[in-house]
């Protein structure tokens, strides 16, 4: 595990904090292949033979289980374990996670909107979801929206 690979890890538990919540997703073993087996962009990343710079996670989910999720009704695990692989209508922006040293460049931007636009290709995508943990996620997130031409849905926006 390299130096940089940790502080990414470590970037994600301070943005998140995943293991103080079981909800979250936690890209384990089985949650990868889940991610996999939707789409090969669901998962994606800047990285070089050091490690990561970004990784990003997106995926397609069920309006009704959107809905579900914004209401409190299901959790973020529950979001993706409860989505088959037909009618997949909405995109959950699930997380961004970028090195201090490369934020603020755009490159964040780009990987997501290279991402969405190919799941948005091979689903019939009508609108993004997001559960913004900060002001920066839920601008990204914004940003996306207005370059993909689709309605945001925001989980929990009074949090910040």
């Amino acid at each position: 595990m390299t130096e940089r690979f940790k502080r990414m890890l470590q970037c994600i538990e301070t943005a998140f904090n995943t293991r103080q919540d079981p909800h979250q997703i936690q890209v384990n073993t089985s949650q990868r292949k889940t991610l996999e087996d939707l789409h090969p962009n669901c998962l994606s990343a800047i990285e070089d033979d050091d490690g990561p710079w970004i990784w990003a996670l997106m995926f397609p989910t069920r309006i009704e289980l959107a809905d579900a999720f914004i209401q409190g009704k299901i959790n973020e695990n529950q979001l993706l374990c409860n989505a088959p692989v037909s009618s997949l209508q909405s995109l959950y922006l699930c997380s961004v996670t970028a090195l201090p040293e490369i934020r603020n460049q755009g490159k964040s931007y780009a990987l997501c909107l290279k991402s969405a636009k190919a799941l948005c290709a091979d689903f019939n995508i009508c609108e993004l979801l997001v559960w913004p943990h900060s002001v920066a996620g839920l601008m990204l997130a914004q940003k996306l929206q207005n370059s993909l031409q689709l309605p945001l849905r925001v989980k929990d926006f009074n949090k910040f």
